[in-house]
């Protein structure tokens, strides 16, 4: 029987890790891409089984993995799936898919990261931690976003070479120190809102990277007819609209809520910044404003070298803002 796998890589930088374990295993490995499957060359005497890759969008605009997973089940072929195959194996045999709301995550993982912060003593690098557990929550995924753009914006020097790079599952120079640089400027500058209370920036940045993201979706025309950007941009649909604006329209409710020094109290006052410190207020609008012209600035500008949007530059966008956000409610907050 052979002891090959046959790796089905859905266009994500992910691929490259899951080829190195399995190959620590002893397997070899063969990766073909979603769009070059051929169905005929699947069978128990060519591959001991079947791994099917993350990827980006809905698991059903890869039409081919439906077909794979029907292949290998009467077959007989063992089969295993990762994040977007896991998810198009569960379709397959039945189950629901529901699209998570990315504005909703982001107001969620605002309140996971200042319950967190609340709980722990302020002490020199609980801004490490608290990036930690908002990685944990998130998955990291939009870290890899940063390692894919930064190989590609770096590494090639036409929007075709750049897109090509953006595919390539391996992750280079640029793209490896661009994600240390993120994390160690992320770290620093929570760090110092943990220690100023200003835990206002956590929401405005995790609400306008978002809400930016889901805007360049709707205004630059993807970069690619495949990927991520390409389903989800143009006309939005209306409840996502709604919640999307409901979501930085709450952002107004932030200063009737007053958090005492050291995080010993919350309060929900009645008059818009009663009991917030001058420096508070000023950091505040700071960081607004920032992330205000951050969550335009970032996407517009990423595009460009690509000549449209990408998954990849949608998850960049979204880390960036986020950074520069919580660096202005360091400095200023």
């Amino acid at each position: 029987m052979s002891k090959t796998i046959l790796v089905i890589d859905n266009f994500d930088s992910f691929v490259y890790n899951l080829v190195h374990y399995v190959g620590e295993l002893g397997a070899e490995v063969v990766v073909v891409r979603s769009n070059e499957v051929d169905l005929q060359t699947i069978s128990r005497d060519r591959y001991a089984g079947v791994l099917i890759s993350p990827g980006p969008g809905h698991p059903r605009e890869v039409e081919i993995l439906e077909q794979v997973i029907m292949r290998c089940e009467s077959l007989e072929i063992p089969l295993f799936g990762v994040c977007l195959g896991h998810q198009a194996m569960g379709l397959v045999l039945g189950m629901q898919y529901m699209e998570p709301n990315s504005r909703v995550i982001g107001v969620l993982l605002a309140i996971v990261v200042i319950g967190v912060a609340w709980r722990l003593d302020i002490v020199s690098g609980v801004g490490v931690m608290i990036l930690a557990v908002l990685m944990v929550a998130s998955r990291a995924m939009h870290y890899d976003a940063i390692a894919d753009t930064a190989d590609a914006i770096l590494g090639g020097s036409t929007p075709e070479r750049r897109l090509e790079i953006m595919d390539d599952s391996a992750v280079g120079a640029f793209g490896a120190t661009a994600v240390a640089f993120i994390i160690a400027a992320q770290g620093a500058a929570l760090t110092g809102v943990v220690e100023t209370v200003a835990w206002y920036a956590i929401i405005i940045g995790a609400v306008l990277a978002r809400f930016g993201a889901t805007l360049a979706l709707w205004i630059i025309k993807p970069a690619r007819d495949h990927g991520l950007a390409a389903p989800l941009a143009g006309r939005p649909r209306l409840g996502t609209a709604i919640i999307a604006l409901i979501s930085v329209a709450a952002l107004g409710l932030l200063p009737f809520v007053s958090v005492g020094e050291k995080w010993s109290s919350l309060t929900l006052v009645t008059t818009a910044f009663a009991g917030w410190p001058a420096h508070q207020v000023q950091g505040f609008w700071a960081c607004l404003i920032t992330g205000s012209v951050a969550m335009v600035a970032f996407p517009w500008l990423l595009a460009r070298t690509v000549r449209g949007v990408t998954g990849d530059i949608i998850g960049a966008s979204i880390v960036a803002t986020m950074m520069v956000v919580l660096i202005a409610g360091a400095l200023f907050g």
